[in-house]
């Protein structure tokens, strides 16, 4: 019983106090910025970033949830090996399509988007790394995961900062990022040295993947398409409708405030995963854990919220340079979503594990609609207001949606532990 009431929080410690500190770097790192880097080359990193947050879950179609749910080390191994499989195979096709939108006229490429020729790798390397931390949640090794995190934003911060001395510009930002990832695989093959011995794949285990697999293969693939184009459609349409200035003024807050919740909010989604995943397999309840780490989340959200509110006018209007004043009304109007959005990261999982995808791709598709065509392009695009007021907008409804979500998740839990008692 003293097992059930194991304190998902406190079991996320070791991971979130090394995610904590590599956040305290990239916060750091976030703030030098504006000092190192030109705001157009700021605001052209984000889009590029964006675009790349994107792709990085969909390349391997998703496979990588199915890693964390493997029922034995050698399963786990094999999902692992097929989800780097999958993700080598779509980044090739991709470079491909790249290449052709690049080199055709008719496409309207600018000659100095290069960069996008290089979005396949710095992808793929992203979707590697993915599939690492996923295979890390499985063996619940969140301290070599948070040693990770910790690796990979110090890279980040060693290369960025003397790049931008040295040559500052788009390129530096984007291999600095890159080169974090690279150092992130690095490590891991280098601490996981036995890992392939376990290997074992082949055509029926591939076929058997995708059967037991298919609903994460196809609708988690689409419903985290449809996610990440809400989180990221902003930075493209603001690029679109505003320039690169503005962009930088978003992603800055977004970075800034979002480091600490987000942190949490992934820590507590590895134990999570994890926890409800072994529940779940052994036909235990899950509805408890949820509701009791909600409830514990909500609270310290609650207490850093208050706190940013108060901090952002010193950051943006004391520290530093004039022309970021902005980014104190957008602080303000993105804070309630950013915090209510890192407090669903870990519920995102229970879809997956319940096998509900199709239920909640309705959610996605609804608040795609409504937040992003309605509320942002319909006013901006076409009533032509000011950004403020799309993203007030664009913030609104996404308290709204993630409250609704939020609840149809815990509700999905509640019916599983119903149909338990049910069966017994």
């Amino acid at each position: 019983m003293e097992r059930e009431k194991e304190n998902i929080l406190r079991t996320s410690l070791p991971l979130f106090s090394a995610s904590f500190l590599a956040q305290g770097i990239n916060f750091f790192l976030v703030f030098l910025l504006p000092f190192l880097f030109d705001a157009n080359d700021i605001g052209v990193f984000f889009v590029f970033f964006a675009v790349a947050q994107i792709l990085i879950p969909l390349i391997s179609l998703q496979s990588h949830n199915a890693i964390v749910l493997s029922r034995s080390d050698v399963v786990a191994v094999s999902n692992f090996v097929i989800s780097l499989g999958i993700g080598a195979f779509f980044s090739f096709l991709f470079f491909f399509v790249a290449l052709i939108f690049y080199l055709c006229p008719c496409f309207g490429i600018p000659e100095n988007s290069g960069w996008i020729l290089f979005l396949p790798v710095y992808v793929l390397s992203g979707a590697v790394l993915l599939s690492f931390e996923q295979y890390l949640t499985y063996l619940r090794s969140f301290r070599l995961l948070g040693s990770l995190r910790l690796l990979r934003v110090v890279f980040v911060m060693v290369f960025i900062v003397l790049g931008g001395f040295i040559l500052p510009g788009v390129e530096v930002l984007v291999l600095g990022y890159f080169a974090g990832q690279i150092a992130g695989i690095l490590f891991l093959l280098w601490r996981l040295k036995a890992f392939f011995a376990k290997v074992v794949v082949s055509k029926k285990v591939v076929r058997l993947f995708v059967l037991r697999h298919r609903r994460i293969l196809t609708y988690n693939t689409f419903i985290t398409g449809i996610l990440m184009l809400i989180n990221h459609s902003p930075t493209l349409l603001l690029s679109i409708y505003f320039g690169d200035k503005v962009v930088a003024l978003y992603g800055i807050v977004q970075r800034i405030f979002s480091a600490v919740p987000g942190a949490l909010g992934q820590s507590v989604a590895q134990v999570f995963f994890r926890k409800c995943s072994d529940c779940y397999n052994s036909q235990r309840p899950v509805y408890e854990i949820a509701r009791r780490t909600l409830k514990q989340m909500g609270g310290w959200y609650l207490a850093y919220g208050l706190i940013s509110f108060l901090v952002a006018p010193v950051v943006f209007y004391e520290l530093m340079e004039p022309g970021w004043e902005n980014a104190v009304i957008i602080t303000k109007i993105l804070l309630p979503l950013i915090l209510i959005q890192s407090i669903s990261i870990p519920f995102t999982t229970l879809f997956t594990i319940f096998k509900k995808q199709r239920r909640v791709m309705w959610f996605y598709l609804g608040g795609f609609f409504v937040r992003i065509v309605l509320g942002f392009i319909v006013p901006v695009g076409l009533i032509e207001t000011g950004y403020k007021e799309g993203l007030l907008v664009y913030s609104v409804t996404g308290v709204i949606y993630y409250f609704f979500y939020l609840r149809e998740l815990v509700l999905q839990a509640k019916r599983n532990d119903t149909n338990l008692i049910v069966v017994k």
